[in-house]
């Protein structure tokens, strides 16, 4: 059996969604193909379920990829401000919480509910548990070959994200389509991600505390890390692996709010404490004996005024090698993805070929934690 539309839609996640209920309420008769039992698989493990939706701090700086104008112009036409009206509308009550994130008081399943009915009331032909067998352009329309039938259309989204998180049945397809049409993209590669080390810390999973964190041509970011079996993860961490090039340290700041001298400064006040006792106002009681213990966990009046200050340097610019990451597995999102040079900036259009748009994470568009993906969606 052959369908008919003015647009099909490939993926059912939030910007597969989000796209064909605009679309349907322009008029266009739309099908929207997911292959997954439901929409918004991602939606449903947001935020552990709680779903962090936006973010009020919205800028084109938490964003990274090769063309950083591609996302000054999509924000300046649909921002947090526009979405929270939207969701708004549909019974959605915003929470916010940390630095800025924005979740829905109705968690996940209202964002999901939502989303449902504006399918619904904008009549989006929904096909799910779809298995897509191939795809062509015949010169005047796409013809898409699935186990519900071919459907046929003058336009073609593709919004099926990327390979990060394979158990909600996320794949490399936009890549392959890409290479199909010769459009310019850059290898997926896992991002919001926890990063391993060769010798994990003994003694320290589950253990977190407040960072400062960087690594070469990355912000810095101020959050919580997370010692792990295999590694570090956290927000912290999470935000620094969607920077972190291989081979690159990454670099940890423990005492973010000490002075320089702080060690100097106990050392006249309290010389017969221990490096431990030291930093143990500062730092989770294990971490600050395992930093400790690294540097002898002497007494301080048995410590150099130059060699406290080295160590106080180190703590606060600790470089640490990193062995890899959990990868897309445990990946939130996933950087890389079709160069946005090749779009349309205003449409999201492909500049080459017709009648083809490519939408969401399947673009070379990361952004940082903290709802700024889904934002983007």
């Amino acid at each position: 059996m052959t369908y008919t539309y003015d647009a099909i839609i490939i993926g059912g996640g939030a910007s597969g969604s989000y796209c064909a209920i605009h679309a349907a309420a322009r008029g266009l008769r739309v099908c929207l193909l997911e292959h997954n039992r439901d929409i918004g698989a991602k939606i449903r493990v947001s935020g552990g379920g709680r779903c962090n939706y936006t973010n009020l701090h919205l800028s084109a700086g938490a964003y990274h990829g090769h063309n950083p104008a591609f996302v000054r112009s999509a924000l300046a036409r649909h921002n947090q401000w526009q979405v929270l009206d939207w969701f708004a509308a549909r019974g959605i009550t915003a929470e916010e919480k940390h630095q800025g994130q924005i979740f829905a008081a109705e968690r996940a399943r209202g964002i999901l509910t939502a989303l449902h009915d504006g399918l619904t009331a904008s009549g989006v032909h929904l096909h799910h548990h779809i298995a897509i067998h191939s795809q062509h352009y015949d010169g005047d329309r796409y013809c898409v070959e699935t186990s519900h039938g071919d459907f046929r259309a003058p336009q073609l989204v593709i919004a099926c994200g990327g390979p990060s998180y394979p158990k909600l049945g996320t794949s490399d397809y936009a890549l392959r389509v890409a290479k199909q049409y010769g459009i310019r993209n850059y290898p997926f590669r896992p991002a919001l991600v926890p990063l391993t080390l060769a010798t994990p810390p003994v003694g320290l999973v589950g253990v977190s505390h407040e960072v400062s964190i960087t690594t070469t041509g990355a912000p810095s970011f101020r959050d919580e890390l997370l010692y792990t079996h295999r590694g570090i993860s956290g927000p912290a961490v999470l935000q620094i692996s969607s920077y972190r090039q291989k081979d690159a340290p990454i670099l940890i700041n423990h005492l973010p709010d000490l002075p320089a001298d702080y060690l100097l400064t106990r050392k006249r006040a309290h010389p017969q404490h221990n490096l431990a006792h030291a930093l143990r106002p500062h730092l989770p009681k294990a971490v600050a004996d395992h930093l400790a213990d690294a540097h002898g966990n002497c007494d301080l009046h048995a410590y150099s005024d130059a060699a406290l200050r080295d160590i106080m340097h180190t703590l606060q610019h600790q470089a640490v090698a990193i062995s890899g990451s959990e990868g897309m597995n445990k990946a939130e999102v996933s950087s890389g993805g079709v160069d946005t040079r090749e779009l349309d900036p205003k449409t999201f259009a492909v500049k080459k070929q017709p009648g083809l748009f490519i939408i969401g994470e399947a673009l070379d568009v990361t952004g940082w934690l903290g709802g700024y993906n889904l934002q983007w969606a």
